[in-house]
């Protein structure tokens, strides 16, 4: 099981993304990994992170579970996308092998990188549900809202 950290900066209504230095072409993600055994989702994003961003979140909302298959590249995961409220601190790219420096991601740029397919293709399931990257963005403000 995956899972996906979206970070969401309120003040400037922008997401926390990298480009993922593993995948072909240019290819944006928010912080993310892998559910370990007896995980829950919520432990695992936190988890997620503190270890890809040096950030500390105390808890997440489930924006969503997606069955992402992409047959092209032979990719199936169930994954989990976990949205927290960023409320300060230092971000740190402390996995500087697997990610560019970390950046805040408007509507307007993640539009922009969508279109051109630069974004990591499990975001296409969440765009594609909430009927625009408008549309998703409103709903991670709508839910941390809250």
């Amino acid at each position: 099981m995956g899972l996906a950290c979206i970070v969401y900066n309120p003040e400037n209504k922008s997401i926390l993304m990298s480009r993922r230095l593993k995948e072909t072409g240019v290819q944006i993600a928010a912080p993310g990994g892998h559910l370990e055994l007896f995980e829950t989702a919520a432990s695992c994003a936190i988890r997620e992170l503190e270890e890809e961003t040096a950030l500390t979140a105390h808890s997440f909302l489930q924006y969503g579970v997606f069955n992402v298959i992409n047959q092209s590249i032979g990719y199936h995961y169930i994954v989990y996308f976990m949205c927290t409220r960023y409320v300060g601190g230092a971000i740190v790219n402390t996995e500087p092998h697997k990610h560019e420096d970390w950046a805040w991601i408007d509507r307007t740029a993640f539009s922009a990188l969508y279109s051109e397919g630069k974004i990591f293709h499990v975001y296409k399931n969440v765009v594609e549900e909430a009927g625009s990257v408008e549309a998703f963005y409103d709903k991670v403000d709508q839910l941390l809202s809250v």
